[in-house]
């Protein structure tokens, strides 16, 4: 995260977590608690904090301490999808800490998701009267649980069905949120519109910066899981449409060596996939932008700003590191 808007968000983020670990704290039973607050423990509270300040920009009358409420049940909510993907990923870590997916088993990590689903939504009753009067039909939560499902257990048959599988579950799930705080502070179909445009277009250029960074090794995990996994991401997908003699599924389910991963990237950088990945990502990075510009006072731009520019240049490192390999 950049460190311009992890410094000025700092209060807002503790304010959060200790609203989270005094209601979460409560649970009865040992095992969902330890699973929900490690989680919690080390979150950045990123979907709260836009939400946060989302709802100032648009002039919302929420006071702070309903703002931190708004916030908080909105991270619990969120927290679900994070819990889920630890199990279906079998993430046995996260962020150096144990998500207790090796001592308690998936079976307690799906329970888990599931708690918070529900109680971030009973936290979040007060908030959604609008949204669920005038706006209802853009909660599409299925939809993104669709996208996670084709994330994680099917294939993508090409570059266009990745960006959708893409847009499906990291895009809506980000948009959601953010919905869920313009319609409490205005009534401007409109703005919320460009609110649901600019959520959507900022969880997809995560989406797919998530999947350069893991390719090249910056998640603190081994480089290239996500193709060991056997999932095509889109920088295979853009090798193989620009290179016809290009076969990514080769890659695909096999531990790599080393020799193998460096002429991996080399491909994909001589044929200019990670360059196509990178304007992709940027793409999606300047929809949002404009969409946030035309929506909320400029404080609140020049507060979420320093989101899409981290990523734009983080994205020119990850072009410099892949081509050194």
């Amino acid at each position: 995260m950049d460190k311009e808007f992890y410094l000025q968000s700092e209060e807002i983020r503790e304010n959060i977590r200790e609203r989270i670990y005094n209601r979460l704290r409560k649970i009865s039973n040992k095992k969902l608690k330890n699973i929900i607050l490690q989680r919690n423990s080390t979150s950045s509270f990123l979907k709260g904090i836009m939400a946060y300040y989302v709802h100032e920009g648009l002039k919302g009358k929420l006071s702070s301490n309903k703002k931190i409420d708004l916030a908080s049940g909105i991270e619990i909510f969120c927290s679900a999808g994070a819990i889920f993907d630890n199990a279906m990923d079998n993430h046995k870590k996260r962020n150096g800490k144990t998500t207790y997916l090796k001592e308690y088993g998936r079976e307690m990590q799906f329970a888990a998701s599931q708690y918070v689903l529900h109680d971030g939504l009973k936290f979040l009753f007060p908030f959604m009267g609008r949204f669920s009067k005038s706006f209802s039909n853009l909660y599409r939560i299925n939809d993104a649980v669709l996208g996670m499902v084709k994330m994680d257990l099917e294939q993508s048959k090409d570059l266009e069905d990745q960006i959708r599988t893409i847009e499906l579950s990291n895009g809506i799930f980000n948009e959601v949120p953010l919905l869920i705080s313009a319609t409490n502070a205005t009534e401007n179909a409109d703005k919320i519109n460009l609110i649901k445009k600019y959520g959507f277009n900022l969880g997809t250029a995560f989406g797919i910066y998530e999947e350069l960074r893991d390719l090249l090794g910056e998640h603190g995990r081994r480089r290239a899981t996500e193709i060991e996994k056997g999932r095509a991401i889109i920088p295979l997908h853009y090798a193989s449409k620009i290179d016809k003699n290009f076969n990514f599924n080769i890659y695909l389910k096999n531990p790599l060596s080393e020799k193998d991963y460096k002429l991996l990237i080399r491909r994909l950088n001589s044929c200019g996939a990670i360059k196509s990945t990178i304007s992709l990502t940027n793409s999606y990075l300047d929809k949002a932008y404009n969409s946030l510009e035309k929506a909320v006072d400029q404080d609140c731009v020049d507060k979420l700003k320093p989101l899409s520019s981290s990523v734009k240049h983080s994205l020119d490192y990850l072009l410099h590191k892949a081509t050194l390999i």
